[in-house]
């Protein structure tokens, strides 16, 4: 197979980027993807699985299959975030 064409295949993965505005909450999320998120712009807090996490641009946080979760804008500027998400392996 040439390299063109794994390029081509889907990905095993999606991803988006969003963004929180100053002093906004994200709605409340439950899936069975696993996600990562990558901080790239802003400061937060993180609600997952009722615990609370300061999170800021540079920080990487993993969050689990099936646990709810949201972020809070606590910054100064706009909260911008990576997301990427796959299923796990079954």
């Amino acid at each position: 197979m040439a390299v063109a064409e794994l390029l081509c295949d889907p990905a095993p993965f999606s991803s988006s980027l969003f963004t929180v505005p100053q002093g906004a909450i994200t709605d409340p999320d439950q899936h069975e993807v696993v996600e990562m998120w990558f901080i790239h712009r802003g400061a937060g807090t993180l609600l997952s699985g009722g615990e609370e996490l300061p999170v800021k641009a540079g920080d990487t946080v993993l969050l689990r299959s099936q646990v709810p979760h949201q972020v809070r804008n606590t910054g100064t500027e706009l909260l911008e975030v990576l997301s990427i998400w796959w299923r796990r392996p079954r």
